[in-house]
């Protein structure tokens, strides 16, 4: 769980104090390697959100823009750092696939 949120960590540390040992070991260990397996598959996605969630705390921090759009600015810029970051994700699988895809078709040229 290194890298997580503190406060998230917390909340799934809660939460599995509340199930049976073995189920709570086996609970930790699942959301650990779907977290890991996520940031490996989405690495812009957690990337920009991070980014995102940075520079959303700094602004809120600013005289004009805290006051006026209170507590949310470093959830805003998370969410539209992530949006971004999944919208790039997911082109460079689309342009990988193209890639493999006519790589296939072209070897398949050759052989025949």
């Amino acid at each position: 769980m290194n890298g997580m949120p503190t406060d998230v960590k917390e909340k799934l540390l809660k939460f599995a104090d509340r199930l049976p040992k073995d189920q709570a070991k086996e609970f930790l260990k699942n959301v650990t390697r779907e977290i890991g397996d996520f940031t490996v598959k989405h690495p812009r996605t957690v990337t920009y959100a991070l980014v995102g969630f940075v520079v959303g705390a700094m602004l809120e921090r600013l005289p004009l823009i805290g006051p006026i759009m209170g507590d949310h600015v470093d959830e805003i810029g998370g969410l539209l750092g992530g949006i971004k970051g999944f919208a790039d994700d997911r082109n460079k699988v689309a342009i990988h696939e193209i890639i493999v895809r006519e790589i296939r078709r072209a070897a398949e040229g050759i052989r025949t």
